[in-house]
């Protein structure tokens, strides 16, 4: 698997704390400080953009049929101001025009009705220190490339945001299978590798020991659509023993990337807990 990847972190010093769940929110303030960024075309207009091909804002935002390649992650109910942005491989090598679209979503755009602005803060890129108000240090960032941690066979699965994945065209409101997982994982990487998806291709192998999940019900605001969308998914954890080692490496790739539907908002964020 070669996949290639930057990990932002961004810790607000506040004592604001980010909504219940907040990744709609940022990702709609990062859309506009973005477009501010780095639209050059006077019309400031997406449709039939001279400038489209090589735009970084019609990539992540209004370019059709195209999976994402980045994603927000942000935890249920966070108890500060803090979130990482993800980077996946050709929107990886764009990291000078996020951080700047991030300063200034931070410093200009601002947050909720009143659009609260903030001024320190620290950034850091794959656990590096790179800014810390002052000038931006990116002496020692280096492209990341995904390598599988050997994981023991018995572990458990935990959903840290809802997941939404889809059976018989309806999003699961209980436990999905392992195989629903894999697939899920799978499709999304081939798609941010190759721009099209396959058949998982084998037959995995494992005992679940436990599930306990519930559905947890959640709605963003779309301004594009004028009305509320449903995004809930489906919380808690699984037990499992015996798995494969093919799985085992998805499952990995699957917490970098996320699973299922709408992950650039922060949806399907997994965490694997070892058992050893």
């Amino acid at each position: 698997m070669n996949f290639f990847y930057h990990k932002l972190y961004v810790e607000v010093v506040t004592s604001d704390t980010l909504p219940f769940f907040a990744g709609s929110m940022l990702r709609g303030a990062f859309g506009h400080a973005l477009k501010q960024t780095v639209c050059i075309n006077p019309s400031y207009k997406c449709q039939d953009c001279f400038a489209a091909n090589s735009c970084l804002f019609y990539q992540f935002y209004e370019k059709a049929n195209k999976q994402h390649d980045y994603r927000f992650e942000v935890e249920i109910k966070p108890k500060n101001f803090a979130f990482s942005l993800l980077l996946f491989n050709d929107a990886a090598t764009k990291l000078p025009y996020v951080l700047s679209a991030l300063h200034h979503m931070l410093t200009h755009i601002g947050f909720g009705s009143n659009k609260k602005c903030y001024e320190n803060f620290t950034f850091f890129c794959n656990d590096i220190l790179i800014y810390n108000g002052g000038s931006y240090d990116m002496s020692q960032v280096q492209l990341q490339e995904f390598s599988y941690t050997p994981l023991v066979e018995e572990f458990t699965l935990r959903f840290v945001t809802p997941l939404r994945i889809k059976s018989h065209n309806e999003f699961l409101k209980t436990a999905p299978t392992l195989t629903q997982i894999l697939f899920s994982i799978k499709n999304r990487y081939e798609e941010l590798s190759i721009g099209s998806r396959t058949k998982l291709g084998y037959e995995p192998s494992y005992h679940q020991r436990f599930a306990r999940t519930n559905f947890l019900d959640l709605a963003r605001y779309s301004s594009r659509q004028e009305s509320k969308l449903g995004i809930g998914g489906v919380m808690g954890e699984i037990g499992y023993s015996g798995v494969d080692e093919e799985s085992r490496r998805l499952l990995r790739l699957g917490e970098l990337i996320g699973v299922g539907k709408q992950t650039v908002f922060g949806l399907g964020k997994i965490k694997i807990e070892e058992h050893k």
